[in-house]
């Protein structure tokens, strides 16, 4: 499973979903585990993208400073 973009982490969590739901055997150890690093991960994602808000807004602020 790719999770270099965003979408592609959204489809892995689906996927994990989608098998967790359909086996027959439940393991929520293990899928609560998977549940725990996916949410730690996303939330890398978002941090990624408030830093880059966060540069764009100091470009800016720059910008009307001269």
């Amino acid at each position: 499973m790719a999770l270099n973009t965003l979408p592609a982490t959204r489809k892995a969590m689906a996927k994990l979903k989608k098998e967790y739901e359909e086996s027959g055997e439940k393991d929520h150890t293990q899928f609560r585990n998977l549940i725990y690093f996916y949410a730690t991960f996303l939330n890398y994602w978002k941090l990624e993208k408030d830093l880059e808000i966060e540069k764009r807004l100091d470009e800016l602020e720059e910008r009307l400073e001269k």
